[in-house]
């Protein structure tokens, strides 16, 4: 799963609010997001790389609003992850794996007992 991130302005006082977001998100989700202090007005909720809520003209998303956003975030990565293409054929198994000597020995052993 994703890591949650809070980024805030600290000398614009957000500290506050982005500590009651962190809280709520461990009470509802049990997630344990970062704060990231910043400067120039910020407060961002970020999943991953995703941003799920923001600070904009003056509008602040409460708390229940983030633990929405994160959410439906976590939701849609959940579905996205069960949902995404698999290839067809047989597993792909990488090179380094298949010159290990258990690999080996394991494969000769479905060789013998295979004819």
């Amino acid at each position: 799963m994703a890591d949650v991130t809070i980024i805030y302005c600290r000398p614009c006082g957000y500290e506050k609010r982005a500590r009651d977001a962190a809280a709520a998100l461990r009470q509802h989700l049990a997630l344990e997001p970062a704060l990231v202090p910043a400067k120039g007005g910020i407060f961002q909720v970020k999943v991953g790389d995703s941003i799920v809520a923001s600070r904009s003209k003056g509008h602040f998303p409460g708390t229940d609003e983030i633990v929405a956003a994160v959410t439906s975030a976590y939701s849609k990565a959940e579905s996205d992850r069960f949902l995404r293409p698999r290839p067809f054929g047989p597993p792909q198994i990488p090179e380094q794996q298949r010159q290990s000597p258990l690999f080996r020995q394991a494969g000769a052993a479905h060789r013998l007992t295979s004819t």
